[in-house]
């Protein structure tokens, strides 16, 4: 079963315990309103070091995340910079 097909397999069942992997944004955009249980995110830093790591929207996948999560669910979220996490909490 190749990415796609497990991908729509999640998407159309309530299978517990399966995990969508890929990028947050293509992801998300697919799922239903209140899908998930927990988001799990390991976002760019923006430390500019690297091209993937330059201009990254947080606005746009946080508002995704709360968007797709269940009432209950959980955002998990790694990153360096707790000032930065505390800003998009309070905007």
């Amino acid at each position: 079963m190749d990415f796609v097909q497990r991908f729509e397999r999640v998407l159309n069942s309530e299978v517990p315990g399966d995990i969508v992997i890929g990028n947050c944004l293509g992801v998300m955009a697919a799922m239903p309103d209140g899908r998930s249980d927990l988001i799990f995110a390991d976002p760019p830093y923006n430390k500019g070091k690297a091209d993937w790591d330059k201009g990254h929207d947080w606005h746009g996948w946080v508002a995704e995340a709360v968007r797709v999560l269940k009432f209950n669910g959980a955002l998990w979220v790694s990153h360096g910079d707790p000032d930065e996490l505390l800003a998009i909490r309070s905007s």
